[in-house]
């Protein structure tokens, strides 16, 4: 659970912990770089450039080259090979498997949908991408809450067995309709 139960006084107490909650994650290093890279984009693009000056982007380029391996070295490191966390609840950890799994794709495709993208290729994009499996992102954000990571973890070992299989027949399946158009134009 994100928010711990008890310690509040109604309205007000769920409040306060919540205030409490979005503070933290605002704080949290991992968003407050997403903001600011965010916010250097922005100011870039206003002032009418498409990348950072040479001399700046010299700097960065090794840390967006390490970017990947660092964060798949944290995924490794955060997933158990242990699904006992799970036994306790596995109501909820097929309830998050199962919309992370079947309805983030739907949902994906139907945002891409309602903003009016209009292309088959981008909206079967969408469904894929939506497909993916979580990052450690969730692993990183229980520690820094204090809770125990090891169920989380259990999950996205779960799920990514379960997407990788999913992914590769949704694509093939994405891909199907071009293909025999193909053949049957030949």
């Amino acid at each position: 659970r994100l928010l711990p139960s008890g310690g509040g006084g109604g309205a007000t107490g769920s409040r306060r912990q919540l205030a409490r909650v979005c503070s933290k994650v605002l704080r949290s290093p991992l968003v407050f770089s997403v903001v600011v890279g965010s916010a250097v984009r922005a100011a870039l693009q206003a002032g009418g450039h498409a990348a950072l000056p040479e001399l700046v982007g010299g700097v960065f380029e090794p840390f967006q080259q390490a970017f990947a391996a660092t964060a798949l070295v944290t995924l490794g490191l955060s997933l158990r090979t242990s699904l006992k966390p799970l036994a306790s609840e596995p109501l909820c950890a097929t309830g998050v498997l199962c919309g992370k799994v079947l309805a983030m794709p739907l949902l994906t495709r139907a945002l891409a949908e309602l903003f009016g993208v209009a292309d088959a290729d981008a909206l079967n994009f969408a469904f894929l991408y939506g497909m993916l499996p979580a990052a450690p992102t969730v692993v990183i954000f229980a520690r820094e809450f204090g809770h125990p990571p090891d169920a989380l973890a259990a999950i996205q070992l779960l799920g990514l067995v379960v997407s990788v299989p999913l992914l590769l027949v949704s694509t093939v399946a994405v891909e199907l309709p071009a293909a025999s158009a193909a053949s049957a134009g030949r």
